[in-house]
């Protein structure tokens, strides 16, 4: 039977003038067996030059808000003034509307009510725990959104430095660039190939040519690969069609390669590559067809 892997100390900022407090909070955690790292301070202001010195080496803060002369809302205030990474947990006698309101203002991550009796005591342990994990969760969600956000940024100052190219920014950050290649000759063939294509996407998709007899399609807000394998669909069956040439009937076929931001690439020039890629993999097996590139991929 395999060891279990010790959980790692719970590393604690205690502000806490009253003794008595300290140590019934001390023996929480002993009674409780989860391992705990606790440094302890009766005022705010010596907390804030350790925090200043070290931020990263505590887990959370925990400060009373009946601190003598220093409320544990001021300390609050300043953690979130100073913009530092760490929760902070206000423990008050009482609790009120008007409290759990300046509390949130204040940056206060949570905030807990003393028991007369102790009785927050026994939870305090497993509730700490649970503060930490959420406020680590929501760390890596805003990160997760801010290098997105980046991406996002970068990528359409790339679309935008491009002649001739509009490009419409999806909010959920999903992109679909698509690159076709006709087997055609002809302006008049490839001004009526380009408006066939324009009437088989959205206002806020684009169509463009890009060179020779290629074209590409910037699709927006496609949440899935069914839907983007839809409009490929209807791209080939109207293409199918009979064009109408100067009394004379032209057929074309089309090879549709699909590369998917961000997962085939983050920037313009890569995801083009990748559809390019894909589309000369569907010209080898006959023309008519589309594919993605990470089918490609799977395969090899």
């Amino acid at each position: 039977m395999a060891a279990s892997i010790p959980d790692k100390p719970l590393r604690i900022l205690l502000i806490e003038d009253n003794p008595h407090d300290v140590q019934a909070f001390r023996r929480a955690f002993e009674s409780n067996g989860r391992p705990v790292e606790i440094e302890h301070h009766e005022r705010g202001e010596t907390a804030q030059a350790v925090l200043k010195k070290a931020t990263a080496a505590f887990d959370i803060a925990v400060v009373d808000q009946g601190l003598p002369g220093d409320p544990g809302l001021d300390f609050c205030k300043w953690v979130l003034a100073e913009g530092l990474l760490l929760p902070t947990v206000l423990l008050t006698v009482t609790g009120s509307e008007t409290l759990a309101v300046e509390a949130l203002k204040s940056g206060v991550f949570d905030y807990l009510i003393k028991n007369p009796g102790g009785g927050h005591l026994k939870l305090l342990p497993t509730v700490l725990a649970h503060i930490v994990r959420r406020y680590k969760e929501q760390l890596d969600h805003e990160r997760a959104d801010e290098a997105l956000r980046k991406e996002r940024d970068l990528f359409q100052a790339a679309i935008n430095s491009m002649p001739g190219i509009f490009y419409f920014f999806d909010r959920k950050g999903k992109y679909l660039l698509w690159n076709k290649n006709f087997e055609a000759a002809g302006d008049l063939l490839l001004k009526e190939v380009a408006g066939r294509l324009a009437s088989c996407v959205r206002e806020t998709d684009t169509v463009f040519r890009f060179g020779g007899d290629e074209f590409t399609i910037v699709l927006t807000d496609l949440n899935n690969r069914e839907a983007a394998a839809k409009v490929a669909e209807n791209v080939n069956e109207i293409l199918s069609k009979p064009f109408e040439l100067r009394k004379r009937k032209a057929s074309i076929g089309a090879s549709i390669g699909i590369s998917l931001y961000p997962t085939d690439g983050t920037d313009p020039e890569s995801l083009m590559k990748r559809a390019d890629e894909a589309m000369y993999s569907v010209k080898e097996r006959g023309k008519n067809h589309y594919r993605f590139i990470s089918d490609e991929e799977k395969i090899a």
